[in-house]
């Protein structure tokens, strides 16, 4: 379990600086092994159409980044309020695969222009990154987080559709200037998200840290919890709260930065066509068993216990 946060301005103002260290903190939880923050600045609200960016270590973890400046320090608030800044990514990290500083989030790419934040594993990892490194691309960690960034430069946004795991991240593309919000296929790793009246895309593994940046937020929706007392959940893209929405497993949310448009997409959905191949219940049980097995086997991949 790890923790995402994140704001990306779709408007002519940049996102406010003054709550992001709260709303990473309010889910340290998710991450107790590392923090990361990065601010991106890309150029397409200003005349001059140039980006940059600059990434932040949290004091309590600088000895896992010592080459990162910490935010907390009086040099890095004053570098932030110096800038206008249109996407904010932040992480807290609990080190499941390559627990070495390599894994710290949020990542980049070599050219610094692809840019993840990501919660979750993808099982079947090992196999896309030797797939990858046959086809060019060298590996600077042992991560599966660097791995997605590396599918998604080869493959698009359809990597997603050749990951086994369970995951939610975020990833920014500076090249196309487009970002996505992405579930895995069972809503296994959460990921809530809302439009606040600033024209804020406003996200996070938790609706707790989006109500740390913007209070006001905080608002019931009563159809939804009328909807949770009839039939104990809610089953649509709403929460208990009017403004924050989830999510839905399958989906992705993408970001198109110079349009300012924002569209959801289904890239999976559940099959129950029968398989024409089984013919009596004993090849059903030896496939039954076949797939718990590999199923099982995927998931102990960890470093970790």
């Amino acid at each position: 379990m790890c923790g995402v946060v994140g704001v990306v301005s779709l408007e002519k103002g940049a996102i406010q600086t003054n709550n992001l260290i709260t709303m990473l903190d309010s889910i340290s939880h998710r991450g107790p092994d590392d923090a990361g923050y990065l601010f991106f600045h890309t150029g397409l609200k200003h005349s001059k159409k140039i980006s940059f960016f600059q990434a932040f270590s949290d004091e309590k973890f600088c000895h896992l980044s010592p080459l990162l400046p910490i935010i907390q320090s009086q040099a890095s608030q004053k570098e932030i309020q110096s800038h206008d800044w249109d996407i904010f990514l932040g992480h807290r990290r609990l080190s499941v695969i390559d627990t070495s500083p390599a894994g710290h989030q949020p990542m980049g790419d070599l050219s610094k222009n692809i840019w993840l934040s990501y919660n979750g594993e993808i099982y079947n990892f090992k196999e896309i990154r030797q797939e990858l490194k046959s086809l060019g691309y060298s590996f600077r960690s042992e991560s599966d987080s660097e791995v997605i960034i590396y599918a998604y430069i080869h493959w698009g946004i359809e990597c997603i559709k050749k990951f086994n795991g369970m995951f939610a991240f975020a990833l920014y593309d500076n090249f196309k200037n487009k970002f996505f919000l992405v579930r895995d296929r069972y809503g296994i790793k959460p990921m809530y998200y809302c439009k606040d009246s600033s024209g804020n895309l406003i996200f996070a593994s938790e609706n707790k840290a989006i109500l740390a940046y913007d209070k006001h937020l905080k608002e019931l929706d009563k159809e939804s919890l009328l909807e949770y007392f009839t039939f104990q959940n809610i089953f649509t893209s709403k929460t208990l709260l009017k403004n924050i929405n989830v999510l839905e497993a399958g989906h992705y949310l993408v970001v198109d930065l110079q349009n300012k448009e924002i569209k959801k997409c289904k890239y999976w959905d559940f099959c129950f066509e029968e398989s024409l191949y089984l013919k009596d219940i004993r090849e059903y049980k030896e496939e039954l068993e076949r797939l718990f097995v590999r199923a099982v086997e995927r998931q102990l991949i960890s470093d970790v216990p």
